[in-house]
């Protein structure tokens, strides 16, 4: 399954680390059960990707996942 989520990055978020902000992404996804496609290996992960990781202060009107 292929979902396109649109977000901004703004205020006190841009505040925010790349993996942090996507961590917190994969938790969002995690507690809405949303069905994801894992890695396969000994410590599956959620496979997501982000077009380009945003510096840490940046902000964002439209970021696409």
């Amino acid at each position: 399954m292929r979902y396109v989520i649109k977000f901004t990055k703004e205020s006190s978020v841009k505040f925010i680390s790349h993996l942090d902000l996507m961590r917190t992404i994969q938790r969002v996804i995690r507690r809405a059960d949303l069905p994801m496609e894992y890695s396969k290996g000994f410590n599956p992960h959620m496979a997501l990707s982000i077009a380009q990781p945003l510096s840490v202060g940046v902000y964002s009107d439209a970021e696409y996942m």
